[in-house]
């Protein structure tokens, strides 16, 4: 009976009976090598940072049949030695697929002295049955000794920003401050209505020479004022790969290892520590200082205008005075002054003829002034805080036909 037959066959693909597909293997359940590793060095600590890949090596999501993986840390000096992943890890640790990872490799003392040589970081991760897809990437640091640690780091205030000093060690290795923006003001006037651009919370300030006896110092001229700053400071030394591999040759061979030249950047600002090595060089970070905190009140008024210069106009009977202009970035403007009575050294009752409110451009009109008369006028600066400049030198003029 035909009907049946075409029954059956279609109650087959109803049912999902069809011919079944070519079999999948199973999964090796083998987490993808890492491929971020990196490291840094402050002191006689390396940190590595990387993060956990999400799937296996065959596409599969890790989640599915675990929720963390063992992590080997491997630890060699040199740039010959062999990367494997049987090593003897420096440090296991548990990690989450997917997740972000920081750990520490506190240096045994032989690794903390002597001269700069390789170290090389990788990382194995191992699924529960402790296997693996392999190595990650390679992380280059250094071995030796590092920099002194930054002493007696102060931070103050002053008109030009915020002054830093330190105790020098007697080199010129080159200091790395970095500035954190404890609290900013809400807004600020800048030219126009808008406010001042947006401040970075964390930034660094590279000063390439600092002095190498008594205090060493650097000015961060971009601190603004009414803000809250802390800074911390480290001594960077960067090592060219080349002097790294003559290091570890020399230490195979007994031979003398020439020094090799430095690599310093030049005195700029940058978010990332790794901007003052090149691909080609190592860095070797001394252990940050203790942080100090300076708040930038602003206490400190413009500068004193110059070439204040007055002109009496009789048929307006007026004194017209101009100067050359302050170029503060919180200038609010000029107060102007006269003094009748006063003699050549400036002595005598002043009195200010302009408004309670700034005079905003560098020039002014007295028109109250009298003829027959001899006056003084000189002229202050004020900021947005209300800070005062000094009187500029008084100019003399007279008023009589």
């Amino acid at each position: 009976m035909p009907w049946l037959c075409v029954g059956g066959v279609a109650m087959l693909l109803l049912s999902g009976c069809g011919t079944p597909g070519a079999p999948q293997p199973p999964s090796l359940r083998l987490a993808e090598p890492v491929a971020d590793l990196a490291a840094a060095r402050a002191g006689n600590a390396v940190t590595l940072t990387w993060t956990n890949p999400k799937k296996t090596t065959d596409g599969a999501e890790i989640a599915s049949f675990q929720a963390e993986m063992e992590a080997d840390l491997c630890r060699a000096e040199g740039e010959t030695v062999s990367i494997a992943a049987d090593c003897a890890p420096v440090r296991k640790m548990t990690v989450k697929p997917g997740g972000a990872t920081t750990a520490t490799d506190m240096l045994p003392t032989e690794l903390a002295a002597g001269k700069p040589r390789a170290l090389r970081y990788w990382v194995v991760l191992r699924n529960e049955r402790g296997r693996t897809a392999g190595v990650s990437n390679v992380a280059l640091s250094a071995a030796g000794q590092a920099p002194k640690a930054v002493a007696g780091l102060t931070a103050t205030a002053s008109a030009a920003g915020v002054v830093l000093r330190w105790q020098a060690d007697g080199t010129a290795t080159p200091v790395r401050l970095h500035r954190h923006l404890v609290r900013g003001a809400a807004k600020r006037k800048s030219s126009g209505s808008s406010s001042a651009p947006a401040e970075a919370v964390d930034e660094d300030l590279m000063v390439d020479a600092p002095a190498t006896a008594g205090q060493a110092g650097a000015v961060d001229r971009e601190a603004r004022f009414d803000e809250v700053y802390s800074y911390a400071a480290e001594r960077v030394m960067s090592v060219e790969r080349t002097a790294l591999a003559q290091t570890a040759a020399a230490s195979q061979t007994g031979a003398a290892m020439p020094r090799g030249k430095a690599h310093h950047a030049p005195v700029r600002r940058g978010a990332q520590h790794t901007e003052t090595a090149t691909p080609e060089t190592i860095e070797i970070d001394s252990t940050p200082s203790a942080a100090v905190t300076v708040a930038t009140t602003d206490v400190f008024p413009p500068a004193v205008p110059q070439d204040v210069v007055a002109t009496y106009t009789a048929a307006t009977h007026s004194v017209d005075l101009s100067w050359t202009p302050d170029t503060e970035p919180d200038l609010a403007g000029y107060f102007v002054y006269r003094c009748e009575d006063c003699g050549d050294g400036g002595q005598g009752s002043w009195t200010r003829v302009s408004s309670a409110e700034p005079v905003e451009f560098p020039a002014y009109s007295d028109a109250e002034a009298q003829a027959g008369r001899v006056y003084r006028y000189a002229v202050s600066a004020v900021d947005e805080h209300g800070n005062e400049s000094g009187r500029s030198q008084a100019v003399t003029v007279s008023t009589q036909q």
